[in-house]
């Protein structure tokens, strides 16, 4: 059979490329042995299987399935008064901190934990204040390189997550700490890997595996420079409950609560970020992926929590309305994870823009049809945030 998706992020399977030709037993074992329990099967183009659904049935069992599971449920996150210019400034500050951080780290020097934590503070504090806003720009600003705005991203989202779970403030600040750091251990990684346009060969995906080690390394010294919950976002942010993670195969409860909630934040901003090998995914169908996972990979309470936290279409969704509009995710609704606010920026009866305006769809007769990429309306989001 050819496999044209593993269903599963890239470093998990055991192959240089996300689509390949199964020619024995012996790939088959090697698979389901990092944990990967269903493939996607291109059968033009190597031979079917019996009685299994087409991508097309298994996706929409997958949305009925998520939409049984959320429909009832309203945005767990606090209502603020958003400002993206706030926001922006928060995120664009914490990007050139990092980036000095980890350069400097680079070269050879010692972190500076004080930088890296009034960093983490002052991200935690602009995601308690503006969260929809800093969910919003963290998924549509793509200009900085991947690892400093990844991390950013990161302790974004475990402050909105963190606090949404009524963590004490110190462990949400400490959390969002261990996701400033948490890939600190990639500074020791040959950047010729880390920004290789192709997929890895076997040892270049072992050098990049070791960072989370690498990582450990780096933030032990001095010992007690940062919190246990910061520690464990760094340590286990590639664990997973089945026990398939690295660096030490844990599984379930022996994976802290920091690696777990780092873990599902992690490989979800991973998803919908451009990376040199691929482009992002749509964060609502990233959402459907990290719903399937949590059936094996992850916390499954846990990730329920996180999509409830961030919505069924989170903040930065391109989608398409029952009316043939298109709009852009502001926010979450107040009313249902069904219903968010979006901006209506493109109609696709007349295949033209249009004057944005945000809709509330709790209040219209509109409704969702389908989730989108921008790139096949060839539409810039960033025009249309204000």
């Amino acid at each position: 059979m050819f496999v044209s998706d593993f269903n599963a992020e890239w470093l998990e399977h055991p192959f240089l490329r996300n689509q390949k030709l199964i020619r024995s037993d012996e790939e088959v074992v090697r698979t389901a042995a990092c944990g990967i329990d269903s493939v996607y099967i291109d059968t033009q183009r190597g031979l079917d299987a019996d009685d299994m659904p087409t991508a097309e049935e298994a996706a929409q069992e997958l949305e009925e399935t998520l939409v049984g599971v959320f429909a009832g449920d309203t945005n767990s996150t606090p209502s603020f008064a958003d400002s993206v210019t706030e926001a922006r400034q928060v995120i664009g500050s914490a990007r050139r901190a990092l980036r000095e951080l980890l350069s400097s780290v680079r070269l050879g020097r010692s972190i500076d934990f004080p930088a890296a934590t009034e960093t983490a503070r002052q991200l935690a504090l602009g995601a308690a204040r503006h969260p929809h806003a800093c969910l919003l720009l963290g998924r549509l600003n793509r200009s900085d390189d991947y690892t400093f705005r990844h991390s950013v991203n990161v302790a974004l989202i475990l402050g909105i997550f963190s606090r949404s779970q009524q963590l004490p403030e110190d462990t949400v600040q400490a959390l969002a700490l261990g996701g400033i750091l948490h890939d600190v251990g990639k500074m020791a990684v040959p950047v010729g890997i880390l920004n290789k346009p192709s997929m890895l060969d076997a040892g270049e995906m072992q050098a990049m595996r070791e960072h989370v080690s690498s990582g450990v390394r780096l933030v032990s010294a001095p010992e007690g420079a940062l919190e246990a919950a910061a520690f464990d976002v760094i340590a286990e942010h590639h664990e997973r409950c089945d026990g398939t993670g690295y660096p030490h195969g844990l599984k379930g409860d022996a994976i802290s609560l920091g690696g777990r909630m780092g873990g599902i934040i992690d490989v979800y901003d991973a998803l919908t970020s451009d990376r040199v090998y691929r482009r992002a995914i749509n964060p609502a169908e990233s959402i459907r992926k990290m719903f399937e996972w949590a059936e094996r990979h992850f916390d499954r309470n846990l990730t329920h929590a996180f999509i409830k936290t961030v919505g069924i279409y989170p903040a930065g969704s391109l989608l398409r309305l029952e009316s043939g509009r298109i709009g852009v995710v502001l926010r979450q609704g107040e009313q249902s994870l069904m219903a968010p606010v979006v901006r209506v920026i493109y109609d696709t009866h007349r295949m033209a823009f249009v004057t944005p305006v945000d809709v509330e769809l709790a209040k219209t007769a509109d409704r969702v049809v389908s989730h989108e990429a921008p790139e096949k309306w060839n539409i810039p989001l960033e025009r249309f945030i204000d």
